[in-house]
């Protein structure tokens, strides 16, 4: 019988903000759509790794998981795609 994953407080925040950025598309507009066609979280950090945290914290950096994603301009009147 296989497990299922263990989801940390980590993994849930980083599919929540994604699923709030979702939440904005499409943008519909008068003469352009803009559309998600993929979103993604680019994380390679562990919550474990206490020292990186630390030595961003004291040089006033982010320490955070960047959210990339894939849009599309499109233009609203005859669905031809822009870029």
């Amino acid at each position: 019988m296989a497990s299922d994953p263990v989801v940390t407080p980590f993994d849930k925040l980083k599919e929540g903000v994604i699923e709030k950025i979702q939440s904005h598309f499409p943008a519909v507009h008068s003469k352009h759509t803009l559309t998600l066609k993929d979103i993604w979280a680019e994380d390679d950090l562990s919550e474990h790794d206490i020292a990186s945290q630390l030595k961003a914290k004291d040089n006033d950096q982010t320490w955070g998981v960047p959210i990339k994603g894939q849009l599309e301009l499109t233009d609203t009147q005859t669905g031809k795609v822009l870029d």
